[in-house]
C-alpha cells in the first residue's frame, strides 16, 4: 500500500508525513525483541523504495533523538525545517537530554495514547 500511495505524496507536507511515519514504523521494529527475516527484508527494501535518504536506525535512543529534534522544530519553528531534519544523521542531532521514558510519555499524549504508569 505504501509503494502505491508514495508516488501521490508530492507536497512537502505529505513528504513530511510519509518521513515521521517511516520513523516510527522503524521505531516500532526496534520494540520487538524478534522480527521474522522476511518481515525485515520487506520493510528493508520498502525504506529503501520510499525513502533511500532517510536514516536507518539501530536503537530506539536514536529514534527517539531524532523525533525529539523534529517536535522542537515543529513546536518552535512552526516546521519549517522538519523535512531535513527528518533526513539527518543520528550523530548530527543534539544529544538527548531526557530518559527515553519521558519522551515515550511525550510521544503518547502527541498520538492520543494514553501514557503508561511506568516507574
Amino acid at each position: 500500500m505504501l509503494e502505491t500511495a508514495a508516488p501521490f505524496l508530492k507536497s512537502k507536507k505529505l513528504r513530511l508525513r510519509l518521513g515521521k511515519y517511516l520513523v516510527l514504523l522503524q521505531r516500532y521494529v526496534l520494540t520487538k525483541s524478534y522480527l521474522p527475516m522476511l518481515l525485515e527484508f520487506m520493510l528493508l527494501d520498502i525504506l529503501d523504495s520510499l525513502a533511500p535518504r532517510l536514516t536507518r536506525f539501530k536503537s530506539l535512543e536514536e529514534v527517539d533523538t531524532l523525533l525529539k529534534a523534529v517536535r522542537h522544530e515543529e513546536i518552535h519553528n512552526q516546521g519549517k525545517n522538519s523535512l531535513e531534519i527528518l533526513y539527518r544523521k543520528p550523530e548530527s542531532l543534539p544529544k538527548e537530554t531526557k530518559r527515553p521514558q519521558d519522551f515515550q510519555s511525550q510521544l503518547e499524549g502527541m498520538m492520543g495514547a494514553p501514557a503508561s504508569k511506568g516507574s
